[in-house]
């Protein structure tokens, strides 16, 4: 997958040569990274690459929690639905349901920001 400016946001998560870093700041081509040691490192963003969404990373990294298929997070009111291995975010409010292909890592964290009504970014721990 070839990241576009959509999918960098700071506090985004990628990986960058087999390590989880964070985004700190980017432009068109390149991005500063923040590693696990709190060291930052300015990198051509075509080297870093999305980390697959998985149940693993849901449950144990993001805070969701799984009830069969489904995984719904505390502090929002979507739920992620999981079926024929691929993830699906379902939203519901008043009635509306919405559903939307989720792949990656970054994909479910500007998502979160942008339907979450608190305005709160999802907390992750790696």
């Amino acid at each position: 997958m070839k990241l576009t400016h959509r999918d960098l946001v700071k506090g985004n998560y990628f990986q960058y040569q087999n390590e989880i870093v964070k985004t700190v700041d980017f432009n068109s081509v390149m991005t500063t990274l923040q590693f696990r040691d709190n060291n930052e490192k300015m990198v051509y963003t075509n080297y870093l690459k999305p980390i697959p969404l998985t149940e693993e990373i849901l449950l144990n990294n993001c805070g969701f929690r799984q009830f069969d298929n489904q995984f719904s997070h505390p502090k929002t009111v979507f739920k992620i639905i999981y079926q024929h291995g691929t993830n699906f975010l379902g939203y519901s409010a008043d009635g509306i349901y919405i559903a939307k292909s989720l792949k990656y890592l970054h994909e479910l964290q500007n998502l979160f920001y942008a339907i979450n009504w608190k305005g709160e970014e999802l907390e992750i721990k790696f």
